[in-house]
């Protein structure tokens, strides 16, 4: 089972997106040990002040991260996370081309529904984005429950 994608995971994501970095290793701490889980603290660069893409989730100095302890780790141990460039480029089409293409779909669909109604067409457009952000939460559902992205940790 992989680790479960809320929003820490996303702002994990988020930072290294916004560096396009083609793969990640990042030093954590462990800081609970629970279920056969382990929650792992790593610290925030400055990367994610400039970005504004995760908002509303990369509040706080640390990201805290959900993940199997395969590894058998316990609280205070240093481990490495690491998480394949296939993984974040697969990320990124899916939190910023998936609702950009339904939105663009949603202004042609109300483009030719509504005519030349501009802001009808874009409140279609708006509509059709947000069902892309609600395929996008039920995809990272599915990704979380299935362990497809998998941010692998190893002690140090």
């Amino acid at each position: 089972m992989g680790p479960h994608l809320g929003n820490e995971v996303r702002a994990f994501l988020c930072y290294y997106l916004c560096l396009g970095v083609s793969s990640v290793e990042e030093v954590g701490v462990v800081k609970d040990i629970r279920d056969g889980k382990m929650v792992v603290e790593i610290e925030r660069k400055s990367a994610c002040s400039s970005c504004r893409m995760c908002a509303m989730s990369c509040e706080g100095e640390k990201i805290g991260l959900e993940l199997e302890n395969s590894i058998g780790a316990v609280n205070g141990d240093k481990v490495v996370l690491d998480l394949p460039g296939s993984s974040i480029l697969f990320a990124s089409v899916l939190v910023y081309a998936v609702p950009l293409a339904f939105f663009m779909m949603g202004m042609a669909a109300g483009n030719h529904i509504f005519g030349g109604d501009q802001a009808l067409v874009l409140v279609c457009g708006i509509m059709f984005m947000a069902v892309g952000f609600f395929i996008v939460k039920l995809v990272d559902k599915k990704l979380g429950s299935s362990g497809s992205i998998n941010i692998k940790a190893r002690k140090i």
